[in-house]
């Protein structure tokens, strides 16, 4: 009597949870667009391809008010509570002073066609090195170069670098090559991703160009309403 009290028991808490896990969304793949011209100034972006799992941005920059460009893609995913962008980068050869190369992230959905960016990581050739920087974001639309600050986090020299963003409980996570490097806050409504980028940039009269892998984008989707 007592055996089948224990699995009468058993079969209970089976059942329980696994009702609860049903209620749980679990940690999901998110679908990416396609790629598309990514310049900070809507009306010259231009159509642009990728060859594969490479994609190459280029950013032409020619005037002060076209400081980045690249790939984009929308992001299509459902209510999260977390989600994880990352990707490899390979950095511009030659480079000079000004380049810099990374990977942006948007959630802002209240406007379709501006890009709002929230959590970045970008390397920045700077005296002769590679530095590492995040942008600290203040949900502002536009924001200011003096937002741009460095990683206290040692980076490793490498020849290609995986880079990681995550977004978790109001605030950013980076890391490089599997090391963190620092964190932010972030403002509101940042739980769902809505474009991944991979820009680059330079000084005026510079072209630029980095290849980057295809980025995956994982989340914690919310769990269904009881």
């Amino acid at each position: 009597m007592k055996k089948l009290i224990v699995i009468a028991l058993s079969a209970m808490m089976l059942f329980a949870f696994t009702a609860c896990s049903g209620n749980n969304g679990g940690v999901q793949t998110a679908s990416l667009g396609d790629w598309t011209d990514a310049s900070t100034i809507a009306s010259q972006r231009v159509a642009s391809t990728k060859e594969g799992d490479k994609i190459t941005a280029t950013g032409f920059v020619h005037a002060e008010d076209k400081k980045y460009g690249g790939q984009a893609a929308a992001v299509t995913m459902e209510n999260s509570e977390s989600w994880t962008v990352t990707t490899t980068v390979k950095l511009p050869e030659n480079p000079v002073a000004g380049m810099n190369a990374g990977l942006w992230t948007d959630s802002d959905y209240s406007t379709a066609d501006e890009y709002r960016t929230d959590a970045i990581i970008q390397a920045f050739y700077e005296n002769d090195a590679w530095v590492w920087k995040f942008w600290n974001e203040d949900g502002s639309d536009i924001g200011e170069d003096t937002q741009w600050e460095a990683f206290k986090g040692t980076v490793p020299k490498a020849d290609t670098y995986k880079l990681e963003i995550s977004y978790a409980n109001g605030r950013f996570a980076y890391s490089i090559n599997d090391v963190t490097v620092g964190t932010s806050a972030a403002s509101d409504s940042n739980s769902r991703l809505q474009n991944v980028f991979l820009m680059v940039g330079g000084a005026d009269g510079q072209t630029v160009s980095a290849s980057f892998t295809q980025p995956q984008v994982t989340y914690l989707a919310k769990a269904d309403a009881e």
